[in-house]
Formats: C-alpha cells, structure tokens, sequence
C-alpha cells in the first residue's frame, strides 16, 4: 500500500477571485452573526441555531444568518477545482468553524484584515495538506463473474479469493497491531473485520475503487461515485435479453433503498474503516464470455476506453456519453416507473439536443441517428414523437398511469441511439457535430455518418 503522497501548488490561496471575494463576504457575515448570536444566547429560543467549540472550551453560537453563511463558506470552497476533490464538506465544515472560532474575539475595526489573511492561510493550509491513495473495497450482491474480471475507469471488478482475503487480513491485522487501543478492543476489531471479510467478500463480486483523497468520508465518496459509474454501464448492458426494470442495481446508506446490510472496506497508508452501504443487483446477473462477446460487439471496449480517461480529460462528446448512460443506469434504478419514463427521456435529451434547443428536435434525431432507411426513420420519429408527448402529458398535466410497458419502449429507443453513438464518438468531439451531421442526413439517405460531405 502507498503511503500518502503530498500534491502541493506553487501558489497558494489560488481558488477563483470571484469566489474568493463571495468566500469572505460569506465568513464576514458568520462572525457578525456570532458575535450577535452568542452574546444573545437565549437557551428557550427557538430560532435556528448551531453551538460549537475547539479545544481551548471556547463556544461560539451562529444563528439562522450564520448557518446560512457557514454552508455557503462550505460550497464555495468544495466548487474550487482542487479542494472539492480532496476534502469531503464534513472536513471542511470542521476546518471553517475552526476559523471562525480564531477570529470570534478580534476587533471589529481589523476584522476585515483578518478575515483575509485567515481565509488565504486556511486555503494554504488545505492545499498543503497530504493526500492519501485509498483503496476501496464494495462488494456487490447478485452480480454473478464468470468472466476474470472486468476493468471500467478506476474500477476493477473481480471474484474475491482467498489470495487477496488474506492480503487484506494482513494489511488490517498489521494496522490494528500498531494501534494504542487496548488488546481487548484490537481483538474484537480484528476479529469482526475477519467475520466480515470473509462472509461478505469471500468468493464474491466486489469492486475495488482507487481514489485519492484527503479524508476517509471523501475517499468512500470518489469511489461510490466510480463504482457507481461502473455499475451504470453494466446495468446499460444488462439490457440485452432482459426485462430492464429487472436489473435495478441499489447502492446507498443502510435503509435508504431495499433491505439488506454490506460493508465497504476502505484502505489507506495506515488507517482503515468500514462504513455500512448497500450495494448490488436486486436480482441476480450474470456476466459471462458470451455476455462480453455481446457487449463488445456493441461497442463496450470503446466505453472502456472513455472510462479510463479522467473528466477532464474526455472530449466534450464523450463527457455526454458518459452522462447518458448515468441517466439511463439511474432511470433503470428508479423504482416509480413514471420518475423511471421521464429519466430515460432526460437521458436522450443530454445526448441529442443542445441547450436551449426545442425539444421537438428529438424524435427527428433518434430516427436519423438510429434509423437506416426512410421506413425505419419514420417509424422511430413517430415512437419518439409519442414517447415525447406522453413525457408532456407527465410534466405538465399530473399524468400518473405510466406502465412498464411504457417505460420498456423508451428505453429501447434510448438504449439504441446509446450504441449507436458510441464508436461514433471518435469522430464527434462535441455535440455540435453532432447536430450537423443531422443537420445534413435526410430521412431518405444513407445510415447516419455515412453521409457525403
């Protein structure tokens, strides 16, 4: 395991000026607010109220204004390109009361230097701070490998066996010995990491995540979002010769979804931690060499190729490739099947229309995208044209009898222009081209991308 790794800047306190400015604004308000709220405080009000302290016994009191304020503070700095990566909103949260409570006593007549100079040493302080590599361990219920294992970006999705059981046991038990805890608690935690590990990851689907992040509440939140990617393209392909709405995949807090309790391992440099999560397949799905033969010929080593890039390091096409098929797994997962309808349908549009464009665009452009010949084209522009006006009559109207045959369709119809778009998106860097080439297929002509000129 690596040990942590520090990814400094040159120049500090280098998060966008605007913010900057908004961030101080943000901390001026919360400590006036303090300054009102605390020596005010009334223990029988029931006015919004947060009470925090540090180390030195030292409380402070924010009212409605400074809680507002304080989350406000929060956001800004998790917008920054870099800090939003490493650090989770919790440590964060932590780090601003901190400051807070270092300026609550300064005078008001130096408090906007102060401020200033507090905001540009917190920023400092966030960006020298080290980042650790995690490893992170999800098992996946139902999820059947018959396959050696399957690679999606970040995500390395294999059976567990013994040999990694007993790596991972050791890197714990190594952990655990160099702890100060008493034996008897290193005992009962090395003893239900072992229980735990070797029930529910043994023999089993699980994914492992590889994120770098500053704290352990970030670190499980980068790699449920990358096994959440990973999952996405599979529940995608879990189409083929299944019923859709059969292979919802849920990953969530403990109670949030369906019934069930797994534990996702998290490890790094010298620390672990398990977290509860559901993760997995409602029903079983099983992958084996003819299911990937079928999804490689509908394009998924291309898709492999999309996920191993970084954000940003995909062109804009592949970002919205990337995005519908986010959708399409969500809409998949969506147990109301009119959320389920209207998902799917957002999923087109991310693809296929640009901002601001009339979304009677759209059938026209599945059936040119999809369609090889007039009688097609026209048969799909009308399924989307209906698809559409159901989705209407559910926004605007309070239409609530959408059944799963319903939902089936247009998921077809997404799933095709999907595949379709795919391979294409070596030639298509933005959906700009995109909208020209349909701009220049006719309803008659040849296959989409075929098209001369």
């Amino acid at each position: 395991m690596q040990q942590a790794i520090v990814q400094v800047k040159e120049n500090y306190a280098s998060m966008d000026k605007e913010k900057l400015l908004k961030l101080r604004g943000c901390v001026l308000s919360a400590w006036s607010d303090a300054r009102t709220s605390t020596s005010n405080f009334d223990p029988a009000s029931r006015e919004p109220r947060q009470i925090f302290g540090g180390p030195d016994g030292k409380s402070i009191v924010l009212g409605g204004t400074g809680i507002r304020c304080l989350n406000e503070s929060i956001e800004l700095i998790s917008e920054d390109d870099l800090l939003g990566k490493r650090f989770s909103r919790t440590r964060l949260r932590s780090e601003v009361r901190s400051l807070l409570l270092g300026i609550f006593d300064v005078d008001p007549t130096n408090i906007e230097k102060e401020v200033s100079q507090s905001i540009t040493s917190l920023i400092e302080k966030l960006e020298k701070m080290p980042v650790l590599q995690w490893r992170v361990l999800v098992p996946i219920e139902n999820l059947v490998l018959k396959v050696p294992s399957l690679e999606m970006g970040r995500v390395h999705l294999a059976i567990f066996e013994k040999a990694e059981h007993e790596e991972v046991l050791t890197k714990v038990q190594k952990i655990n010995e160099s702890s100060t805890s008493p034996e008897p608690v290193k005992r009962s935690a090395m003893e239900m990491v072992t229980d735990v590990v070797s029930k529910k990851y043994l023999h089993q689907t699980v994914a492992t995540a590889n994120v770098d992040a500053a704290d352990e509440e970030q670190a499980l939140a980068l790699a449920e979002e990358e096994t959440e990617h990973a999952l996405n393209v599979l529940r995608f392909y879990g189409v083929l010769g299944n019923n859709t709405r059969m292979r919802q995949v849920f990953i969530g807090p403990e109670g949030t979804v369906f019934q069930g309790r797994h534990i996702t391992l998290c490890l790094a440099g010298d620390a672990y931690f398990l977290p509860w999560r559901i993760t997995g397949y409602l029903f079983e799905f099983e992958i084996d060499a003819s299911a990937l033969a079928l999804m490689d010929k509908l394009s998924f080593p291309r898709l492999r190729e999309i996920f191993k890039k970084g954000h940003e390091e995909r062109t804009d096409f592949e970002r919205l490739l990337v995005t519908a098929i986010d959708f399409y797994g969500r809409a998949i997962n969506e147990p109301n099947p009119r959320n389920a309808y209207v998902t799917f349908l957002i999923s087109l549009e991310s693809l296929l229309l640009k901002e601001g464009e009339p979304r009677s665009l759209l059938a026209e452009r599945v059936a040119l995208v999809v369609g090889k010949d007039a009688e097609t084209r026209t048969a799909l522009f009308e399924q989307t044209r209906a698809a559409y006006k159901l989705r209407s009559n559910i926004i605007h109207h309070g239409f609530d009898d959408v059944t799963e045959d319903d939902v089936w369709r247009v998921s077809a119809i997404g799933f095709q222009v999907i595949v379709r778009l795919i391979p294409m998106s070596v030639q298509l860097n933005d959906i700009g081209q995109l909208v020209k080439m349909c701009t220049k297929s006719k309803f008659g002509g040849p296959p989409f991308g075929e098209a001369s000129g």
